[in-house]
């Protein structure tokens, strides 16, 4: 069976992450350049080459991009550009790696130095307004008795400007623009060993990962707003879910179940 969660208070909330495998990648495989890396991941799976652990990191990427399609700046070394291949034993919720990725990545600044950041749902890591990181999970040719997973991070890390196209669409922040001298050798290890940790802790203790990333998000008792399709929904978050969804006390004082898969953004601030 796939992790289950169950909502809970937050006095129910483990504080601490399992110990994981920081040695859980077992080949690495290195581009100069490439179009993406979750695109070379693909390409060794379908020739046979790929296996569960495989990661594959690029100096730069020619065709980097997010979720639904949106581009990522991959200029050759100064970003942190990482593919995995996952193939658990059973199928996982796909917004179950979304959010352990994005934790990790969370993880792994901090320990890189990196005072304060929070997570936007469901995929980005901001400091301020500005995006320092994006999680991207893929999958093709799907099957749930030999499930796989291509789980993509990009992380801004050495970047002192961005292009204006880029800054025109959104705010974009490095590390280095923090005030942190890191290398793509560290924040690769550092993400390594977040990563595995992070995952070990969505395998045994999933209501400890829901807990901590309804904390990371920082909405706290506030209301937010849950855009699905043409519909928002306001309320306060009461629950997650990998299930069910996510759990919405409205104003109204209805308890609704809204489907991880159907929801385009929850905010706290003006609703859309």
């Amino acid at each position: 069976m796939p992790p289950q969660l169950t909502p809970a208070p937050e006095s129910f909330c483990p504080k601490s992450t399992p110990p994981g495998s920081e040695n859980w990648v077992k080949r690495i495989f290195r581009f100069d350049q490439v179009d993406s890396t979750n695109e070379a991941a693909f390409r060794a799976l379908e020739q046979g080459k790929a296996q569960d652990g495989d990661a594959f990191v690029a100096t730069e990427q020619t065709l980097g991009r997010g979720r639904r399609g949106s581009r990522w700046c991959s200029e050759p070394g100064l970003g942190l550009y990482a593919s995995f291949v996952l193939q658990p034993a059973m199928p996982w919720p796909g917004p179950l790696i979304t959010i352990t990725a994005g934790l990790a990545t969370r993880d792994a600044s901090t320990h890189l130095g990196l005072e304060h950041s929070r997570l936007k749902w469901p995929n980005d890591l901001l400091v301020g307004d500005g995006k320092l990181a994006g999680v991207l999970v893929e999958s093709r040719a799907w099957s749930a008795q030999d499930p796989v997973y291509v789980l993509g991070i990009g992380v801004n890390v050495g970047q002192t400007s961005f292009p204006e196209e880029l800054s025109a669409e959104r705010p974009v922040v490095s590390l280095a623009q923090l005030g942190l001298d890191v290398g793509q050798a560290e924040a690769q290890n550092a993400l390594f060993a977040s990563l595995g940790r992070r995952l070990n802790q969505a395998r045994m203790a999933p209501r400890a990962l829901a807990c901590d990333f309804l904390a990371a998000l920082e909405f706290g008792p506030s209301q937010v707003h849950v855009q699905v399709a043409a519909e928002t929904i306001s309320g306060r978050i009461s629950g997650l879910d990998f299930d069910r969804g996510l759990k919405i006390s409205t104003i109204g004082g209805r308890k609704r179940w809204i489907p991880l898969e159907h929801i385009r953004s929850v905010s706290n601030g003006p609703p859309d």
